[in-house]
């Protein structure tokens, strides 16, 4: 939380949950790479004050999943989840 300098982050294969405000105010963090496939729950304003510009990278059999998971977790309405 509020890491200022942080440009990205990579989350692990075997993460299951990002917590509450876990990144909120990294306003550099343009890049999340997501490993884990077995993500299920994300808290509440997590993403909230990242970069406007973001891109949130997930495996592409989860992509769908991981796009609802995702949405209105804080972040812009430019963050792209691909």
């Amino acid at each position: 939380m509020d890491c200022r300098k942080l440009a990205s982050v990579t989350v692990g294969a075997g993460v299951k949950s990002i917590g509450v405000e876990a990144l909120k105010g990294c306003k550099s963090l343009k890049t999340i790479d997501i490993k884990s496939k077995k993500l299920s729950a994300v808290g509440k304003n997590a993403l909230k004050g990242i970069k406007a510009t973001a891109v949130i990278k997930a495996p592409k059999e989860q992509l769908k999943k991981y796009r609802k998971l995702l949405k209105k977790k804080g972040q812009g309405s430019k963050v792209k989840i691909k």
